[in-house]
């Protein structure tokens, strides 16, 4: 299983948490059931190609099934190491882990077609053109049900760390773990807000230039590097070295029992 593959990789621990859980939980498999299905479901083609023609026409939307996977190649690291810092397994957590995954499943349609029509445009069928919208009006209609996925799987990966934190005195969180529990949680938050910030500019936008509201995906680059910039001055200041020390040894211990648990 891939989680167990990466548990024993050196350095991909992090030094965000102590990592509290060292085994796969059921709900972890499940998830990665869940996640596969996705993946299949924005597949180019369950088919093999009969003709050249037709390998061509699949090999087009290459590109755009290898957006789709990476990107839900980044929520399934989330969640997992969501799993992996807190360990966490009762019932708030599965629902609200529950909910993700058909948000998930829900927003593969929207995440499919949108970068599909991005990277390959119009359509072919038996030699025929088909144009993907009946009417201008759809392009925002598209841009806004893409964002509310977007939105929806942060607004849910921030819902499982706030209960993270509501469970902060269970999980013995130290000074450092609290601090990068609030940036955790703003960090989603915000990039939520990118995707709140794409319906606002799509819908401002006339219906042939609504597409043009993705471009607002690009300002995430720059707002987190700025975000993740504050965080680093805030945290010299609120916490001193000697925290700092003994939790990064903290974090090396975690990491040589979740080696000794995977092996």
């Amino acid at each position: 299983m891939i989680r167990e593959k990466i548990m024993k990789m050196p350095g991909r621990r992090g030094g965000h948490f102590v990592w509290r859980n060292h085994e796969i939980l059921r709900i972890e498999a499940f998830s990665d059931a869940v996640f596969a299905f996705a993946l299949t479901l924005t597949i180019v083609s369950l088919e093999v190609p009969k003709t050249f023609h037709e390998l061509l026409q699949t090999m087009t939307g290459m590109f755009g099934f290898a957006i789709c996977y990476t990107f839900l190649l980044l929520i399934w690291y989330k969640q997992y190491l969501f799993f992996r810092y807190f360990g966490l397994r009762d019932v708030t957590t599965i629902l609200l882990n529950a909910i993700l995954l058909f948000v998930v499943l829900c927003y593969v349609y929207p995440l499919k077609f949108l970068f599909s029509l991005f990277t390959v445009g119009t359509h072919i069928h038996e030699g025929e053109f088909i144009h993907p919208f009946s009417s201008i009006e759809e392009v925002p209609q598209l841009m806004v049900l893409y964002c509310c996925g977007f939105i929806a799987v942060y607004v849910m990966l921030f819902f499982l760390y706030q209960h993270a934190w509501r469970k902060r005195d269970e999980l013995f969180l130290n000074r450092v773990e609290l601090f990068n529990l609030k940036t955790q949680m703003l960090s989603n938050l915000l990039l939520a807000f990118f995707g709140l910030l794409a319906i606002v500019v799509a819908l401002q936008l006339p219906p042939e230039s609504s597409g043009m509201a993705g471009f607002t995906f690009t300002l995430i680059g720059p707002g987190m590097s700025v975000f993740f910039s504050l965080r680093h001055k805030s945290m010299k200041k609120i916490l001193s070295t000697e925290e700092l020390t003994q939790h990064a040894e903290a974090v090396e211990r975690s990491k040589k029992k979740t080696v000794k648990a995977g092996e």
